[in-house]
């Protein structure tokens, strides 16, 4: 349940309690207080009318002897020389009676319509009173319960684009004041910030280790290619070729993680796009699949770059046959092994972490590298499994790339 509904509810059922608890109070009290006074007036005629009988007068109108409707309790009440009152609620009346010196009862009735009318109104407007109290109150909390659960929601969708990898985002651009929802955005702000820098930090640290490389990495090369021919030769020139890649996509990454990334747009096809990447990849045999043709301006050369990582991933990691489909504004490299692991598909690529070790081995910097230049690009790169045709699974990379980059 939401919070702006459960504050409401539990200051509506607080309120009804109150007004209960105070309603009946007022009640007794005041029923207490018509109580006694219509017993005191009724005494009060008594006494009148045991005076006139004292005296030899005549008796009031409203007093009597032994009266047929005096209740037979106050009758025997009354026995051992009591003054005795007695309050009925149907019919209101009260009366009140004493024993005289000849054994006769003598009595008085008086109406209590008056304090019963009373009690009436006043419950009615104790309820009135109660159920407006406890509109206002749920109306109260409503908009005080409602204001915060805004800024709330406010302050988890930045914290959400936070989460997302949006450091530049701050809770307190959308979530102000002075209170513990503000200070909490304030506390995931400096949280962010401080993310920000040590993340910041350890990319330059990355990209300067990566660039000093180059130079001993080039001497190295050289020195490779200098070597005899040999078996041993070709092992060292292989992982001398791994490592240059290596230090290259570090230092792409490292680009990549700049603000400015500048495009070099041109009107080109999809289609061409698939098969410039196809061309330019290791593998071989890869099929394209042209469904719907599409112009488009982008940056070919980050199109052509993202597209082979993930057609070089799929020969790497895949199996064949390797397809590349192309949907209008969509290329989808399929392959047809083991699929995606888990955690790819949940926490989308990460650098130097394959996964899965069904994946084979590598550094994770291709679909790293990939992502990257999809964001640059504004284009949208998803992974997911799909059963295959003849069972297992297969691993479909998407590249969707934006409306606004279609020529209409």
């Amino acid at each position: 349940m939401k919070l702006a509904v459960k504050a409401p509810l539990a200051v509506a059922l607080l309120a009804v309690v109150l007004g209960v608890v105070f309603g009946g109070w007022v009640h007794l009290a005041m029923t207490r207080v018509t109580d006694e006074a219509a017993r005191a007036d009724a005494l009060n005629q008594l006494r009148v009318a045991a005076r006139a009988y004292e005296s030899g007068a005549a008796l009031p109108a409203y007093a009597s002897f032994d009266d047929e409707q005096l209740p037979t309790q106050l009758s025997e009440a009354t026995a051992d020389g009591r003054i005795v009152t007695l309050l009925t609620e149907d019919p209101p009346v009260v009366w009140a009676a004493q024993r005289t010196v000849n054994g006769k009862t003598l009595s008085v009735r008086t109406s209590w319509e008056t304090g019963a009318a009373l009690l009436d109104s006043l419950d009615t407007d104790l309820l009135i009173g109660v159920v407006a109290l406890t509109l206002a109150a749920a109306v109260a909390a409503l908009a005080v319960a409602s204001t915060l659960s805004r800024r709330l929601r406010a302050a988890e969708a930045s914290a959400l684009q936070i989460a997302d990898g949006n450091l530049e985002v701050r809770v307190g651009d959308s979530v102000t004041g002075r209170d513990e929802v503000a200070q909490l955005g304030r506390t995931i702000d400096l949280l962010a910030a401080r993310m920000q820098e040590r993340l910041a930090s350890e990319k330059r640290v990355t990209a300067d280790i990566a660039h000093d490389l180059r130079t001993p990495l080039t001497g190295l090369v050289t020195a490779a290619d200098l070597l005899p021919p040999s078996r041993p030769t070709e092992l060292v020139r292989g992982q001398v070729a791994t490592l240059r890649r290596l230090v290259e996509d570090v230092l792409e990454v490292a680009r990549l993680d700049a603000a400015d990334q500048l495009l070099e747009e041109a009107v080109i096809g999809t289609a061409a796009l698939a098969r410039r990447a196809v061309a330019a990849c290791s593998l071989a045999d890869v099929l394209v699949e042209v469904d719907a043709d599409e112009e488009v301006l982008t940056d070919p050369r980050r199109v052509e770059r993202v597209l082979v990582n993930l057609l070089e991933n799929a020969g790497r990691h895949g199996a064949a046959p390797v397809c590349c489909r192309v949907q209008g504004r969509s290329i989808s490299v399929v392959d047809h092994g083991a699929g995606f692991p888990a955690a790819l598909l949940q926490h989308g690529p990460q650098r130097f972490r394959t996964h899965a070790p069904e994946r084979g081995r590598g550094h994770g910097l291709g679909l790293t590298i990939a992502m990257g230049q999809s964001r640059a690009l504004g284009a949208e790169l998803t992974f997911a499994n799909r059963p295959g045709p003849q069972g297992g699974h297969q691993a479909v990379a998407t590249l969707v790339l934006p409306v606004a980059a279609a020529i209409l």
